[in-house]
């Protein structure tokens, strides 16, 4: 992934990855669909990644790129990404951690968040995918915090498999946002099902309107 003499060049109108003179690829900023981060275990050190979706199209820089802070301190100011994301992605060390950081679609939705009336103490998405169940874990990864993902008594370092939906291999589900408590089980891969406890109906609304929009219920 990694282009030797590479350089991000960040602008007002968007960023561009290039080896002088030559631009290997740009996007604009208004064309963003989508912004994800994940970590690349590269045996003695991780890697921080960024993978932009912009028309269909992806773009990937890593930290190690020139540009890098630069890229940092504009999508702080440009992207309402949680201030966190980065602590989020680095611990634990060598876990992938995917998570994403901001997306259009979710982000629209949740600008009319307030207007969906209260629901049952419970989230069930079905039918579901493996690829849905690690889709919710990334967004919440990214968008509302850090996620715990527990599997034979250990912390799951990478994505749910089909193996975490039984046994003793069975995966649970915890997380914390706004002023709710979230956990659910690996008990069917075809179904999401999450329990809520608290009494933030707002935040409750929120992450129900993430999750539906963002797995395209």
């Amino acid at each position: 992934m990694r282009k030797e003499g590479a350089n991000i060049v960040v602008s007002d109108s968007g960023v561009s990855l290039t080896v002088s003179p030559r631009t290997l690829w740009s996007f604009d900023w208004d064309d963003v669909d989508r912004i994800q981060a994940y970590k690349l275990d590269l045996i003695t050190t991780d890697d921080v990644c960024l993978e932009f979706v912009a028309k269909g199209l992806s773009y990937t820089v890593d930290e190690e790129t020139p540009g890098w802070d630069s890229l940092l301190q504009t999508l702080a100011q440009r992207f309402a990404l949680a201030e966190s994301w980065a602590e989020i992605i680095t611990d634990p060390p060598f876990a992938t951690n995917r998570s994403v950081l901001w997306d259009r679609r979710v982000t629209d939705a949740l600008a009319h968040a307030a207007q969906i009336a209260d629901a049952s103490p419970r989230i069930v998405v079905k039918p579901a995918t493996l690829e849905d169940w690690n889709n919710m874990l990334a967004l919440v990864r990214g968008m509302f915090g850090g996620v715990e993902v527990t599997s034979d008594g250990k912390k799951l370092q990478h994505g749910l498999t089909s193996r975490h939906f039984h046994g003793k291999h069975r995966a649970t589900i915890n997380f914390r946002t706004g002023g709710i408590d979230v956990s659910g089980s690996c008990l069917d891969e075809s179904q999401i099902e999450l329990g809520i406890a608290g009494s933030d109906p707002a935040a409750y609304r929120r992450l129900v309107v993430a999750i539906e929009t963002f797995l395209g219920r």
